[in-house]
């Protein structure tokens, strides 16, 4: 009975995420469904008592590729919010010269 459910809420999950993913205008909300959809996948992996799979699903498309689909989107100019950035020209020197004294230790 228990496995029967789990695999009902796991499926709704994945099924749910999957479809927020498609079907919002947010792209934001889509990949917080798309991470939704794969928490849903990992457990249905653990329902398949593929322990393994299921922690590599986490940990690679959930922790790795959805975090960097989020900080791509965080990071992206979008329309209309372009901002001036303002360099501070008293800074240029020291910058220089941290710059080619980090690349003079590293190297």
């Amino acid at each position: 009975m228990l496995p029967e459910v789990a695999f009902t809420v796991l499926t709704a999950l994945t099924l749910g995420g999957a479809l927020v993913a498609v079907g919002v205008h947010s792209i934001f909300r889509a990949a917080l469904g798309l991470m939704l959809s794969l928490f849903g996948v990992a457990g249905l992996f653990l329902l398949q008592r593929a322990e393994f799979l299921a922690i590599v699903q986490v940990l690679v498309y959930v922790g790795g590729v959805s975090v960097l689909i989020v900080f791509a989107i965080m990071l992206t100019e979008r329309e209309g919010s372009r901002q001036d950035v303002t360099v501070n020209p008293g800074m240029r020197v020291p910058a220089a010269l941290l710059s080619v004294g980090l690349a003079g230790g590293i190297i």
